[in-house]
């Protein structure tokens, strides 16, 4: 049985989604259609309200009946029966009424009136109305999550050789939900160094330069009894103790004492639902969109650098992935952190809209 809060953001999502039919209908000129979906987002708006007072919900598309159930907790919404008779004819005869075609100035009201319920329910949910996500929103973000790019070829590791069933494979969008189950998989056990040391070539692949020996520095690090154990136990402590003390602790467990995007990768390898990544593109995002946040302190080749500034920016960075991940969730599509930074780094002009 689904829970009240996943029946109410159930409902809203659906109210949304005609919300956006109605307004594409409308442009179209297809007012008949418009003048349905604008029915319907009241409906559902409306049965929104009553899921979130655990009301009983009547199968009706009668929003005068509707508006009666909801003024059974709040009489308040008596005010909006005009509102309601307007619309609900459009429910069935707008559909199978031949004669029916409505003018332009019925259509504009039927879409005035769609929006002035959601206003008024999404008041009474305590939710305003700009924090409610809509279809076009989301389809933003999906879109900009679908478009994310980034890909590794593993085999290209130098030392690849010595990592016998290990950087034999190129690792795409579609392979990172794998990549995540196989370093959590690999924790406590004796395939974490190389595991670790392929999350470590893969998070520096484009820094040709250095991403073998970053890798192989990690790998060489990990091989004695007791140092991988000890990163695996950072990693995990620092998802509990989400502090400074704890990064810089697993900072020293994996060898870079003045490392930051590398090794906030392990931590959100780990738990990617709660945690992002971070590194030069999302500094700069970051810094364009939320200038009054505490940011990124960058060295003077754009890499973040690895300080108490930069922590701090992290951390509300981190909120912010996790707030736009729970505005954008629903029952059948969870977002996670993770999904909201994919999507954030391929923003590169920061035009995409928040919930």
């Amino acid at each position: 049985m689904k829970e009240k809060s996943d029946l109410v953001r159930g409902w809203i999502r659906k109210a949304e989604s005609d919300l956006t039919a109605m307004e594409a209908s409308a442009e179209a000129g297809a007012g008949d259609a418009a003048c349905f979906h604008a029915q319907q987002a009241a409906e559902k708006y409306l049965k929104a309200y009553l899921a979130d007072r655990s009301s009983a919900i009547p199968p009706t598309h009668s929003l005068l009946k509707l508006i009666a159930c909801c003024a059974e907790t709040d009489a308040s919404f008596s005010q909006m029966s005009d509102i309601a008779e307007m619309l609900t004819p459009f429910a069935v005869e707008v559909r199978y009424d031949m004669d029916f075609w409505p003018s332009t100035e019925a259509v504009d009201r039927a879409q005035d009136a769609a929006v002035a319920i959601r206003e008024f329910v999404s008041g009474r949910l305590g939710i305003p109305a700009a924090q409610i996500v809509s279809g076009t929103l989301l389809r933003a973000w999906k879109t900009a999550l679908e478009s994310f790019g980034w890909k590794a070829d593993l085999k290209a590791f130098k030392y690849r050789t010595t990592c016998p069933g290990f950087f034999d494979r190129v690792i795409g969008p579609a392979d990172f939900g794998e990549f995540e189950r196989l370093f959590r998989e690999s924790l406590h056990t004796g395939k974490f160094p190389r595991r670790a040391a392929e999350v470590a070539f893969w998070k520096n692949f484009r820094q040709h330069k250095s991403r073998d020996s970053i890798a192989k520095a990690l790998l060489d690090r990990l091989t004695p009894n007791g140092a991988a154990e000890g990163l695996a136990q950072a990693i995990e402590i620092l998802a509990q103790a989400f502090n400074w003390v704890s990064f810089q602790e697993l900072r020293e467990a994996c060898g870079q004492a003045s490392g930051f995007a590398t090794p906030l990768a392990f931590l959100s390898f780990y738990d990617p639902a709660h945690f992002p990544m971070a590194d030069r593109r999302i500094g700069e995002w970051w810094a364009r969109r939320f200038p009054q946040e505490p940011q990124f302190s960058r060295r003077k080749d754009g890499l973040i650098q690895s300080n108490q500034q930069s922590w701090s920016a992290y951390v509300s960075w981190t909120e912010f992935c996790r707030r736009q991940a729970e505005a954008l969730s629903n029952p059948s599509d969870p977002w996670r952190a993770r999904d909201v930074e994919m999507a954030v780094w391929s923003d590169a002009a920061a035009v995409l809209p928040l919930a």
